[in-house]
């Protein structure tokens, strides 16, 4: 099921050759997994080219950063990618149980080399200089349930399997029936989101904090758009997948530009 269009939905993935790039295939065209092919980040980040578009891909991508897979094609049926149980974990063991394998050549790197900041309200994304790649992030939804939540990741695929795949994708009860009002949400269920209400969850989180493991989650998916694995670390305040987006395109600028 597509969470947001409510339509069935499957994705066949397969290896792709050196220097092939994650690209997804339907309607007889291509769209690269790059930043520069992102038309919408509503609740989600959509990707297009030539009138053909692809909704919700940041948890399959968010795996394959976290698992340093950067040449797959994955061939889609309908225009939204399967939500599955709201998190990452199942396409994990699916991908788990294929295996990966190591290709004779270089990884693509940006290394950030200055400070870049990105701000929205009181919304922003900070990326700075570091050895290794790691992502710090803060929430407040100012939702008596939910509170302040603040977690650091990693740059460790062990750590991401365990801990932030599972993270189900989330949503506030008073928001549903205005989402689903803009063609939002339609295939959002209990099945697939941890839905929350004002005196509780719906259903048992997995984490106690597991609202900002998963906006990491939708991080790494979002910054793997750069087409690189990332030198850096990255520290966000309420990030969203726009302003997630909007910090991909300043950091590949910037990598671009002349020293």
């Amino acid at each position: 099921m597509g969470l947001h269009t409510g339509e069935l939905s499957r994705i066949r993935v397969e290896p792709s050759c050196i220097d092939g790039r994650i690209v997804f295939h339907g309607e007889g065209k291509d769209i690269p997994a790059l930043v520069e092919n992102v038309i919408s980040t509503k609740r989600c980040t959509t990707l297009g080219k030539d009138g053909v578009k692809i909704h919700t891909v940041e948890h399959l991508l968010s795996l394959c950063y976290a698992m340093g897979i950067d040449n797959l094609n994955i061939y889609f049926e309908s225009n939204e990618l399967p939500i599955l149980d709201g998190s990452c974990k199942d396409l994990a063991i699916a991908f788990q149980s294929a295996g990966i394998k190591v290709l004779d050549a270089l990884k693509k790197v940006i290394a950030i080399d200055r400070e870049i900041s990105i701000v929205d309200g009181d919304s922003i994304i900070t990326g700075m200089p570091s050895a290794n790649f790691s992502i710090g992030c803060m929430i407040d939804y100012n939702h008596p349930v939910v509170g302040v939540q603040t977690l650091f990741y990693r740059d460790d695929n062990d750590d991401f399997l365990q801990n932030f795949a599972p993270a189900r994708t989330f949503g506030f009860w008073e928001e549903i029936e205005k989402l689903r009002e803009i063609d939002l949400a339609r295939g959002g269920s209990l099945d697939n989101a941890l839905v929350i209400k004002k005196d509780g969850y719906m259903m048992p989180p997995r984490f106690p904090d597991e609202i900002v493991r998963h906006k990491i989650l939708d991080m790494l998916g979002d910054m793997s758009l750069s087409g690189a694995q990332i030198q850096g670390h990255i520290f966000a305040i309420k990030p969203s997948h726009k302003l997630n987006v909007q910090f991909v395109k300043e950091m590949v600028s910037i990598q671009s530009s002349p020293k």
